[in-house]
């Protein structure tokens, strides 16, 4: 007598097992942007950010006199732009997957059927989304507080530094998201390569300016009609350039470094 055809224990058909398909990237990206977002909807994380918010504009209306130019673009630009903002995606960017290996939820996610490659780039949207959507908030209080302060000439700034926070999370947030990867240790990184890098390369008076996210933001500023400035298509266009070159290789770089990586979950110590 022939014994019976197994029994799948997972739909109780027999001799059948169904087959894991890969799961899309749209759904992977959808999924990990939607659970972010989601994130800042809770008591904690919103108050925490509306606290941010407010504490802005509180700086910012005792830092920017009124009706002085100077002052706003020194601390809207040379200090927001250029110091808050990317300490912001390094904190997001670098977590975005190191806090799923530390939490061993991980595993979760591996077992899925979603390529490693598309976990990164959804982990990347999902830290685009988050972060892109604070930062605006921040940039729209720091100009209309300055406005309301006595320096109406803030919202003609306003449109360029748009531009420069979009270019600033899309590339900041590529190379956090990388070191995230790399090590647990990535604020230690991040902060050393923002001294080298951010602060050294970009103040040099050669092509090395260029791997400097901070040398393409101020040419985005420079070029995006501020003030009495002429708006200069070909500096846009350079300044964007380069930063969507940054966010691609740290992008690429995360990837591949996600993949090839094997990592020991819930300990900092990696193999």
């Amino acid at each position: 007598m022939n014994p019976a055809p197994p029994v799948s224990s997972v739909d109780g058909l027999s001799g059948f097992v169904p087959s894991a398909a890969a799961t899309p990237l749209s759904a992977v990206i959808r999924a990990l942007v939607l659970l972010r977002l989601r994130a800042l909807l809770r008591p904690k994380l919103f108050l925490r950010f509306a606290g941010i918010a407010v504490g802005l504009g509180v700086v910012t209306w005792f830092a920017v006199p009124p009706a002085n130019e100077r002052q706003f673009a020194q601390w809207s630009v040379e200090v927001f732009l250029l110091r808050i903002l990317p300490l912001l995606c390094l904190v997001t960017g670098g977590s975005a997957l190191r806090d799923e290996i530390r939490a061993f939820t991980i595993e979760y996610l591996w077992t899925r059927p979603a390529r490693k490659a598309h976990l990164v780039i959804g982990a990347y949207a999902g830290a685009l989304a988050l972060t892109l959507t604070q930062a605006v908030v921040y940039v729209v209080v720091i100009h209309a507080t300055s406005a309301l302060h006595g320096f109406a000439g803030a919202w003609s700034y306003l449109p360029a530094s748009l531009i420069a926070t979009v270019g600033g999370v899309l590339a900041f947030t590529a190379i956090a998201l990388a070191l995230g990867v790399l090590t647990g240790k990535y604020l230690v990184i991040g902060v050393l390569y923002g001294a080298l890098v951010e602060i050294g390369l970009s103040r040099l008076p050669t092509r090395l300016n260029n791997v400097s996210v901070t040398h393409h933001l101020q040419t985005l500023i420079e070029s995006g009609g501020a003030s009495s400035e002429p708006f200069r298509f070909l500096g846009l266009l350079s300044g964007a350039s380069g930063c969507l070159a940054i966010a691609a290789t740290g992008l690429t770089a995360a990837a591949v470094l996600f993949t090839l990586k094997t990592y020991r979950i819930g300990d900092e110590k990696e193999t």
